[in-house]
């Protein structure tokens, strides 16, 4: 994939009904600390809690830093009515014809559809801009409303993909999920 396709894509963004994918800024720092420092919104996933405002600001300035030349795209969940960033976004592994999504949600906006939405709208900007044939997206056993998100989204399981994993202090299965361009349609 064209890097200056990913970075235009980046800068682009998404508008959504609820949301604004967007790249972050630095005046993002407060609301990524708010979820990243949450336990409960990190305990599935294999970095976190940040412990410091000074870790947010290390991950933050990482991802700001990447932007000038992306090899992928991460961007803030922005709510429109509050302009507050309530997660992220992430299109990563851009290989031929693929691509993988992966997304955290701060946990005060869990089921209300927020997460849904965006990987719906990442799943649109990767088949109708990046034109990518197939999107796939990780979960994990315990994490049953990754996967609920991952179905909503007309992802289908891919049973086969099973392996162990090693997240914080427990082993589980990794699992993934997938949809296809043209049942996309």
């Amino acid at each position: 994939m064209d890097t200056l396709m990913i970075k235009a894509v980046l800068e682009t963004g998404k508008e959504c009904e609820n949301l604004n994918l967007r790249p972050l800024k630095h005046t993002d720092i407060n609301d990524i600390f708010e979820y990243s420092s949450n336990e409960n919104t990190c305990k599935y996933l294999r970095w976190g809690p940040h412990n410091s405002i000074e870790e947010t600001k290390k991950f933050l300035e990482k991802v700001l830093n990447g932007y000038d030349n992306p090899s992928d795209i991460i961007w803030g969940v922005e709510e429109n009515k509050s302009k507050k960033i309530i997660g992220l976004i992430r299109i990563y592994h851009l290989l031929d014809d693929t691509a993988y999504l992966s997304y955290v949600l701060n946990e005060n906006y869990i089921n209300k559809g927020y997460m849904t939405e965006a990987v719906k709208g990442a799943i649109n900007i990767c088949f109708e801009t990046l034109d990518f044939n197939v999107v796939n997206a990780y979960y994990i056993d315990e994490n049953k409303a990754s996967l609920k998100v991952m179905l909503n989204c007309g992802m289908e399981k891919r049973l086969e993909t099973r392996k162990m994993i090693k997240i914080k202090d427990f082993e589980t299965h990794l699992n993934e999920c997938m949809i296809r361009k043209d049942s996309h349609l």
